[in-house]
């Protein structure tokens, strides 16, 4: 079981702590008669491999606890990959699912009014901005909000925005969105017609947009300060907790394809014995380049209507390298990028190509090849 480290519990406590203070009396605006609340809002400022999931969902499982009614909260990010991901991390199974304790978990394509409204724990959805991204929602082609005609149930959108539960009480909303620096005023104005109790952005470069930065504006007229509306996790924190890398070597190289190979190669040998020294995993090579143009003219496109061994894209350039010079493995070599085909002109059989990108990331990642390129 996971313990939080000591700046990711202070980072979690703050935000609920604040969350408390909002709560107690949160701000109102409108005329009388449409009233409505000005959402709690809190910007979670964390590098990147500082454990931001983990702040988060203990900051939320904080925050029920101090609800009256177990919340609903939609768990939000730009990426399907980020999102499978957290959904693993915190459902029944994952490594962080003690984090929120009898909460229940599932996607947003699932919402289900009779679960809202029978259920006593607080429920996660998990979507990724996508699902519900679109401006015009009665001309849009978005299930979320379309109703069923046959049943008269409300779309899934409306379902969300009402949330009521046994007794006919509207359900809290809480919206966390990861990679918060993603977020546009189209997606906020879609999210604040939710009338959401709170939002919670996680991101090591965020920025407000306009939608946002006015909610945020009525924030600082009740007398919420820039202090109070972001949780500041220190860097140095974060490196001396062993998350993150105190110290990055990077390399530069203005050379042929072939020169930066002969290096990489020679640089993975060494930290193979250094790695087989110390007892640790063996080392991946990674070579990010460009996909479909010709090797050493990013003005021209490489032709897919040729046979392999006159392609001059980069991917398939390095791959022959790799196999022919230094007799690596195809097995050994995933190639991820969208690399353009030709069903007249196929790839080997041995060529292990991922061009799905977000669909075919899960399997990309379970492998184990040692080498990889990409876009």
């Amino acid at each position: 079981m996971i313990e939080l480290r000591d700046f990711q519990q202070k980072a979690a406590e703050q935000i609920a702590d604040r969350f408390a203070k909002y709560y107690n009396e949160p701000p109102m605006r409108g005329r009388r008669g449409n009233l409505r609340v000005v959402p709690f809002y809190q910007s979670l400022d964390s590098i990147t491999a500082s454990g931001k999931t983990v702040m988060l969902a203990d900051a939320v499982s904080t925050i029920s606890t101090l609800l009256p009614i177990a919340p609903v909260v939609l768990w939000l990010s730009k990426g399907k990959v980020v999102v499978d991901q957290t959904y693993a991390n915190l459902a029944a199974g994952g490594k962080y699912h003690h984090l929120l304790g009898n909460a229940r978990f599932g996607y947003l394509a699932k919402y289900d009014q009779t679960d809202v409204r029978e259920s006593t724990e607080p429920l996660l959805y998990f979507a990724t901005v996508g699902t519900f991204n679109q401006k015009d929602k009665e001309k849009g082609e978005r299930l979320i909000f379309k109703s069923e005609i046959d049943t008269a149930e409300d779309s899934t959108w409306e379902a969300l925005r009402l949330r009521l539960d046994a007794n006919d009480r509207r359900r809290p909303l809480l919206l966390v969105y990861d990679e918060g620096h993603n977020l546009t005023d189209q997606q906020m104005d879609l999210l604040l017609e939710l009338e959401p109790d709170g939002l919670i952005a996680a991101s090591a470069t965020m920025k407000l947009p306009a939608q946002l930065g006015a909610e945020v504006k009525l924030l600082r007229e009740e007398g919420w300060t820039d202090e109070e509306l972001v949780t500041d996790v220190v860097a140095k924190a974060v490196a001396d907790s062993g998350l993150a890398k105190n110290a990055i070597l990077l390399g530069g190289y203005e050379a042929p394809m072939e020169e930066t190979i002969d290096s990489l190669i020679a640089d993975m040998h060494e930290v193979e014995e250094e790695a087989a020294a110390h007892g640790v995993g063996a080392p991946k090579a990674l070579y990010i380049c460009k996909t479909n143009i010709v090797e050493g003219n990013s003005l021209q496109t490489d032709n897919s209507k040729q046979p392999f061994l006159q392609r001059r894209s980069p991917p398939i350039l390095i791959w022959r390298y790799l196999t022919e010079k230094y007799n690596v493995d195809p097995a050994d070599i995933a190639v991820y990028c969208s690399l353009k085909t030709d069903k007249d002109y196929p790839l080997p059989p041995d060529f292990r190509l991922f061009k799905g990108a977000d669909k075919d990331y899960d399997d990309f990642v379970a492998g184990d090849s040692g080498t990889s390129s990409s876009t």
